[in-house]
Order: structure tokens, then C-alpha cells, then sequence
């Protein structure tokens, strides 16, 4: 499945990083150093589940094979592009969110505390902001995005 992000960066990590895909230019606030593969499940799911179902499979697919292939867009193309990424990326970080903080393995469920004090855990009121945050984003730029698209039919 095509996720609407794709490498951009001239040299690439590695496996590629967050930092290597034009995913942050949708959402800045994640860390350039996530490793892509921890984040694109999150993304599939968010097309899934919050994208594709207003937009139709097959204007989502023909997008993003344009994309890739990196074929011109006209203005309404590109309009309707822009704004399917950034709805993608903030209900990607919606749907990651409660998921990162955690990790299920044959201990049960742990908290992911991080090495050495670097950094802390979020609270859970400051996670439950983000987390709404997202989710009011997503929905934002879902409607203009349909709006946009109602406007081409009219």
C-alpha cells in the first residue's frame, strides 16, 4: 500500500528515519531520528482507516502512484495531496500516540522508560492533549480536503 510520504532527503539513513521522509513536512514535531518502520504501520492504518473511507480507494491510489512515480499534478492534484498528507500525519500521530509509550512483550505490557534520564515519559494529561491536539488537526485538514474536492465537482 502507498503511504503519500516518500524519501526526499539527498542521502538517506539507513533503514530510512523519519528525518529522510517528507513526513515531517506535514507534521514538524516528530523526531527526525525515528526509524521509518516504527512509524509507517501507524500510517497504513490511519489511511485505512481515516482517509480512504471519505476519499474513495481509487482516487488515494491513483494520487499516490502519481506521486511516486513523480508525475506532474495539476494545481487541484497537488491542492488535494497536500492536504491528504496532512490529514494522514496527524491521524498517524493519533493513532501512534498511547501505542509508543508502550511495548507488549513476554513480560507483559511495559512502559517504555527511556536510558540514562535523556528524556521522560509524558504525563497523562499532556498525552491526552497531544493526542487531542492530533485528532482536531486531522479532522481539519480531512475537511478541507473534502471541501476541496466537492469544489473541483462543482
Amino acid at each position: 500500500m502507498p503511504y503519500l510520504f516518500k524519501v526526499t532527503s539527498g542521502t538517506p539513513s539507513t533503514p530510512n528515519n523519519v528525518g529522510d521522509m517528507n513526513f515531517k513536512d506535514h507534521y514538524p514535531d516528530i523526531n527526525r531520528n525515528l526509524v521509518w518502520s516504527e512509524i509507517s504501520p501507524y500510517v497504513r492504518q490511519a489511511a485505512i482507516k481515516n482517509i480512504i473511507p471519505y476519499v474513495g480507494k481509487e482516487l488515494f491510489y491513483d494520487l499516490a502512484a502519481k506521486y511516486d512515480a513523480a508525475t506532474a499534478l495539476t494545481p487541484a492534484q497537488q491542492e488535494t495531496l497536500t492536504l491528504m498528507q496532512d490529514a494522514l500525519a496527524y491521524y498517524t500521530i493519533y493513532h501512534a500516540l498511547p501505542h509508543k509509550n508502550i511495548s507488549i512483550n513476554s513480560m507483559g505490557v511495559n512502559q517504555n522508560i527511556p536510558a540514562e534520564g535523556t528524556a521522560q515519559p509524558v504525563s497523562q494529561w499532556s498525552m491526552k492533549h497531544a493526542r487531542w491536539s492530533a485528532l482536531e488537526n486531522a479532522d481539519f485538514f480531512l475537511d478541507k480536503l473534502l471541501a476541496q474536492m466537492e469544489a473541483q465537482v462543482q
